[in-house]
């Protein structure tokens, strides 16, 4: 493509073999280049999300961050990590993502389509189901420590007035006894 001799051939070097899911992202936040991790993170080949504004390929209320993100990244030539993400891939996984961005060093190009920002990708959906399994658990364990709460309050409850009762019956008796 008539971008790629602006990439950096280090970064060319270094995207080819990595096991992590990396990309080059324009201004707008399109795929210029990815390497196959980053194809195989999306389930898309890393030729076919060449152009591909990574926004469209989030859930709806991840967008907006992500634009957020991307600004600062691009405006504020600020390096972000551990943004987690959600994307949704052909197969109709929906997958989280932990995306760090850092700004390219921009020579004189500043064409819109310019490679702007590194993109790197780690699929962390196993970390997030753990989280959400435990926090699950964690409710549950809540709720009956509060139900069993309870129970021995009704407990305790009956037993003072079973105790009242017993000396209200030893008071009477005694009294009858008189």
């Amino acid at each position: 493509s008539n971008v790629r001799p602006s990439v950096p051939a280090a970064w060319l070097a270094a995207a080819a073999g990595a096991p992590t899911g990396m990309a080059v992202l324009d201004r707008d936040g399109r795929v210029v280049l990815a390497n196959e991790a980053m194809g195989g993170v999306l389930g898309r080949t890393p030729a076919s999300l060449a152009g591909i504004d990574l926004a469209s390929l989030m859930l709806g209320n991840d967008r907006e961050p992500w634009v957020t993100d991307l600004r600062k990244a691009v405006v504020g030539r600020r390096t972000l990590h551990d943004r987690e993400r959600r994307f949704f891939r052909p197969d109709g996984l929906v997958l989280w993502c932990s995306l760090s961005l850092a700004p390219m060093e921009l020579d004189e190009d500043r064409r819109p389509d310019a490679p702007a920002v590194v993109l790197t990708a780690f699929d962390i959906t196993g970390r997030k189901c753990l989280e959400e399994a435990f926090e699950r658990g964690q409710q549950e364990l809540r709720d009956l420590i509060e139900t069993r709460t309870q129970e021995l309050q009704a407990a305790n409850l009956r037993l003072s007035l079973a105790d009242r009762m017993a000396a209200v019956g030893t008071l009477g008796a005694g009294l009858g006894h008189d």
